[in-house]
Order: structure tokens, then sequence, then C-alpha cells
């Protein structure tokens, strides 16, 4: 992420006495190698109001720019609801998996998308919901994630900065495995305590994703609670290195 950092710490600077907004930045990557957490940790050490909306299975556009009061059950959008909830003209929208949209020729939602993230559509936004109101959203800053480039219409594409983030190398992955021990251990609400260096070695070493590497960790923390009685005395026989298996089940009568 070392780029994209970078660049995001210079507009940081940049804009420092004026309020912070950048351009429509995409983060290309494989899945689960962080894209989310990044987003939401670099909202968190810099007190933007941050905003998160799952594109994946989204088919219409009203869920981004409201329904009209006409119709039943008809609400705000989330990009106008954002907006006025935070009261803030500069919130940062993360919006994920926006290359597994779903295309509806009738409300497609991309149409949408391409005139929030035109600057000068954005300083004239109408939600649907919002009779006769003219939002400037234009200095909303915009992240969006894709696993798959080509997934995107080139229109949309053009819309946004691309950084394409590589999957991590191992002295990459033993530096990022204690962060997600630390931030799994704040979850859950147990007291924090030092990752082994045995078991962040090991963790570093399995071709797991960093999202099977969190849930590996969830169910050994477990195990060590078992056998040890404390989820500090966390030990690398703690995890299940097995294929993964159906397990039958049945009920007690």
């Amino acid at each position: 992420f070392q780029e994209l950092t970078d660049f995001l710490h210079g507009q940081t600077m940049l804009l420092k006495s004026v309020g912070f907004s950048v351009p429509p930045v995409l983060i290309l990557g494989q899945p689960a190698i962080g894209k989310t957490h990044f987003s939401a940790r670099f909202a968190e050490l810099t007190g933007i109001p941050f905003a998160f909306k799952s594109m994946a299975g989204v088919s219409d556009a009203f869920v981004l720019t409201g329904l009209d009061p006409s119709w039943k059950n008809s609400k705000v959008g989330f990009i106008a609801s954002t907006f006025l909830r935070y009261q803030v003209a500069n919130p940062l929208i993360f919006l994920d998996e926006i290359d597994k949209i779903s295309r509806d020729r009738r409300h497609d939602p991309e149409h949408a998308l391409l005139e929030l993230l035109e600057t000068q559509t954005a300083r004239n936004f109408f939600d649907e919901h919002i009779t006769n109101v003219a939002l400037d959203i234009s200095k909303i800053s915009f992240l969006a994630t894709a696993n798959d480039l080509e997934a995107l219409s080139e229109p949309l594409r053009s819309r946004f900065l691309v950084f394409t983030i590589p999957a991590p190398d191992r002295e990459q992955r033993r530096r990022i495995v204690p962060i997600l021990h630390r931030d799994l251990l704040k979850q859950l609400g147990l007291r924090e305590t030092s990752l082994p260096t045995a078991v962040r070695d090991f963790l570093a070493e399995q071709d797991w994703d960093f999202r099977q590497v969190r849930h590996r960790l969830r169910q050994a923390l477990g195990r060590a609670c078992v056998r040890r009685g404390s989820h500090e005395a966390l030990r690398v026989d703690d995890f299940d290195t097995s294929a993964r298996r159906t397990v039958r089940m049945g009920f007690s009568l």
C-alpha cells in the first residue's frame, strides 16, 4: 500500500488548511489483502467521517441516489444520507467491490456512479427522495475497491486514479499478521498480548489470505483457552492445518 499511502499523505498535507478531499481512487487487488481495512484505518487516523457501502449485487441506482417519494417504501439514497448524517462537506465514502455490481439496463447503478464521480455533476446533485434541493457533493472523497479491472466499463475506469496493490511477500506478511492479531483481540474485547514469534512466522508462511488468517486465529485462540485456560497461551499447534472437510451433525433428543 506504499504508493497509495504516499499519495494520500501528500494530499492530506496539501489540503490541510482547506479540508481533505481527493479525486476518486480505485484500489485494485486480489480479495482479502486488506483493502477495506486500509481505508477504514486511514479514515480513523485522519478523523475523516467514514461511510462504507458494499456494491456487490447492487442492481438499482436508487440505492445510491434515492427513490421518489411517490413510491412505497421510498427513502433517501446512501450518498445523501451520508452527506446529511455527518453534516460535513467532505466525508470519505468507501464503495466496496464495484466490479460486482449487477447490470440492469433501466436502473443501472453504473450510470449513477458516473455522475457522482464527475466533479461538474457532483456540484449539483439531486437525491430522488429530496425534491427541489441540490447538494454539492463535489468535496466527498470516494475510495472504491475492485478485484477485476476488466469488469468495469471504460467510462467508469476513467473516473478513477487506480492503485494496484500486489500480494504481500513473506516479510510483509510477518509485519501484517501481528496487526491482525491485535485488531482481533480488540474486536473481541480481550486483553491485548503479543503474538508469539513462532506463531507469527507460522502464519506468514501459510497460503491463507488475510480473511482466512483472521478466521484461523479466532479458532486457535479458542483452542488455546480450552487447552491451557488463556488466549495468551497461543501456540502453533492450536492451528488446524488440515484441509476443510464436511462434518456430519446430528440432533440430540
